[in-house]
Formats: C-alpha cells, structure tokens, sequence
C-alpha cells in the first residue's frame, strides 16, 4: 500500500491495457517510482481540464493537453489511454474535431479503469 492508502494491482492494470514490461524497463524496476508517477498523474486529472476545454471548442489547447496526457500516458505504459490521447491530438491539430467528444468519453473510460484497477478510485484531484 503506497501513501495514497492505494494497493495497486498490477494484475488488473494489465487486464485494463497496462504494459507491465514497458513500465518495468522505462522505470529500471522501480516499482516504488512508477506508483507514485502513477498517483501524481491520477491526482493532476487533467483530463477534466481536457473535457473544458473541448466543451469552450479551444481545439489549440485541446491538441496541447492532449499531447501533454499522452506523453503521461506513454511513459506510464497505459496504452490504450497513449492510443486515444495520440487520435485527440491528431484531430485537434487537423482541425476534424466533431469525433473529439466521442473520443473524451472513451478516454474517461479508461482513466475510470486504470483508476479501479489501481485501486485509486476515489483519489482527490488536486
């Protein structure tokens, strides 16, 4: 259990999309790390700033935050979160919005599943 008061399972990370042997390299094996890189990103929920962002269409911002959440995502192994936050961007920066929406649901999706599958639901954002 890490200060969160989270026991994150990485059985269930992996089931959701987790790559264990990327976050394992990337990391050095440092498992310690990972968790609290892991909880610092769930804490920042940036995607909420994401979601506003789409919601006042500032497609210039939403193509910035979603390659910041990429990055976050990439380097915390959470690859399918990568994947929509690449397709976000991308659309963003080619100005094909209309399929933006449907993609922030899809990615909230996810974030909601990594969170459970860590075991930190219910972590406050900061």
């Amino acid at each position: 259990m890490n200060s969160e008061g989270c026991k994150i399972d990485f059985s269930a990370l992996a089931a959701a999309g987790f790559n264990e042997e990327a976050a394992d390299e990337r990391f050095a094996g440092m498992g310690q790390l990972y968790e609290e890189c892991l909880l610092l990103y769930f804490r920042s929920d940036n995607i909420t700033k994401l979601e506003q962002m789409a919601a006042e269409h500032d497609w210039e911002n939403v193509g910035k935050c979603a390659h910041t959440l990429k990055g976050s995502a990439g380097n915390l192994a959470l690859e399918p979160l990568y994947d929509i936050y690449a397709q976000i961007c991308s659309c963003a920066r080619s100005g094909e919005t209309s399929g933006i929406p449907a993609m922030l649901r899809r990615a909230r999706e996810l974030e909601s599943a990594f969170r459970k599958a860590a075991g930190c639901a219910d972590i406050p954002a900061e």
